[in-house]
């Protein structure tokens, strides 16, 4: 085959990409680069012969294939010159590369998803330290999303802590889909309500997250002791003789034996 018949097939798969829009759902990204290299196939559309690197373009009249999915199966399936292109091109790529070519500009871009969106711990009591509450940060995007800064402000802040254990820490970097942990913990030194929150400074769009935390403390379990009566001071008593029988009442009114 001469090096103009070689690059036929493809020129006829793209010459054929129209059709009835779909509405399956689609990754214009992924499309993005199966366009650029179809899967592994001799052949990409992205090839400088058949329509370049960039589709704004038009070379050869490509956005005609923009949400045409099924033409373009159709034409792999029909054109014996097209048959290769079966072990390369799946249904979902087909509906990826019409979804690029109707949005050529797409871009990788992070998303952070944070859950649970508001924690409150349990009442603990003063000086000593809650369970672990767990904060899941995920990359919902498609870019890499970064972690700049992790921070705790509010009325309260020092009596929240970041654990040591945590996986998301400034700077980490999370790749598309991946999530990592915040373990919080809350040691209350005063009694009463408490509030802060966690910021996550990061490059996803809106710059910044936040998780409010609350809780409250009390005062640890304490006995206490309270006698009745206070002093007692016994009559005048003969000699040899008993005196009549007081009482003292012992109790406990705290909350720990």
């Amino acid at each position: 085959m001469n090096r103009s018949n070689r690059f036929l097939p493809l020129l006829s798969f793209i010459a054929l990409l129209l059709g009835a829009p779909v509405s399956n759902a689609q990754d214009a990204l992924r499309g993005k680069a199966l366009y650029l290299n179809t899967n592994g196939a001799p052949l990409s559309c992205g090839n400088a012969a058949c329509h370049g690197v960039d589709p704004t373009r038009n070379m050869n009249d490509v956005l005609k294939g923009a949400n045409r999915a099924s033409d373009i199966l159709d034409a792999i399936r029909g054109e014996p010159q097209m048959n290769f292109l079966s072990a390369y091109v799946t249904n979902q790529n087909a509906l990826d590369i019409a979804a690029y070519l109707a949005n050529p500009n797409v871009s990788a871009v992070p998303a952070i998803t944070v859950a649970p969106t508001s924690v409150t711990f349990a009442a603990t009591y003063v000086g000593s330290t809650s369970a672990i509450t767990a904060l899941t940060v995920s990359n919902s995007g498609t870019g890499n999303l970064v972690l700049s800064t992790l921070s705790l402000s509010g009325t309260n802040a020092a009596e929240f802590r970041v654990e040591t254990s945590s996986t998301c820490r400034a700077g980490s970097t999370l790749a598309a889909g991946a999530s990592c942990r915040v373990n919080l913990t809350f040691r209350p030194t005063t009694t009463g309500a408490k509030s802060s929150k966690l910021t996550f400074a990061h490059n996803a769009a809106g710059a910044t997250s936040s998780v409010p935390l609350t809780g409250s403390a009390s005062l640890p379990p304490m006995p206490a002791i309270t006698v009745s009566p206070a002093a007692i001071t016994f009559p005048a008593t003969t000699a040899g003789s008993a005196s009549a029988v007081y009482s003292v009442t012992v109790a406990n009114t705290g909350t720990a034996a």
